[in-house]
């Protein structure tokens, strides 16, 4: 899983989920939005439930039972 996200992405994931560093302490720090670091770790944490759930199992759980 690891391999499949960008770096700035991944230790944002760590930082924010793993050490409990806050958005904006994070931004700060690379000096970036809020926002920023916000959505890149909305797009790790949605990788992490595609591997961990499967491609369809996370497609069922996103669209509904009738994609």
């Amino acid at each position: 899983m690891r391999k499949r996200m960008v770096q700035e992405t991944y230790e944002a994931v760590c930082r924010h989920f793993m050490e409990g560093i806050s958005y904006a302490e994070i931004a700060l720090e690379r000096g970036q939005n809020r926002s920023t670091v916000q959505y890149q770790c909305r797009r790790g944490l949605e990788l992490v439930k595609r591997e961990l759930l499967g491609e369809e199992a996370y497609l069922r759980q996103v669209l509904g039972e009738d994609f």
